[in-house]
């Protein structure tokens, strides 16, 4: 079977995150990533479901492992200061190190480029 083109499966994942269809989004997003383990922007929307759905614990790890692959991936930090939120969790303080280096007043804001996550 030929999976799905990915831009349409990522507009998918947006609207059902948009719907409150956790469960659909959390189902498609597994199902395509055990075929592609590397789209770390599905993983990203994966995370958001299982934030939706009270999950937000389940949802730390993967985040967290976002980040260790992407630094800059801006949306995963805002993603994982909800996830922080919702499941009443205290950040890891090297993580919080890390966006702060990052950022754009940080020690390595310039190597974000113009126009990136920030």
């Amino acid at each position: 079977m030929k999976p799905i083109p990915r831009p349409l499966l990522l507009q998918m994942l947006q609207a059902a995150l948009a719907r409150h269809a956790t469960r659909f989004a959390q189902e498609t997003a597994l199902a395509w990533l055990a075929v592609f383990p590397g789209d770390l922007q599905v993983r990203l929307f994966h995370a958001q479901a299982l934030i939706q759905a009270r999950r937000a614990p389940l949802a730390l790890p993967i985040l967290t492992r976002l980040l260790e692959l992407d630094p800059a991936f801006g949306e995963a930090w805002e993603t994982l200061e909800e996830a922080h939120r919702e499941a009443k969790a205290v950040p890891d303080p090297v993580l919080a190190g890390r966006r702060a280096a990052l950022s754009p007043e940080g020690p390595l804001g310039d190597s974000v480029p113009p126009g990136g996550y920030w």
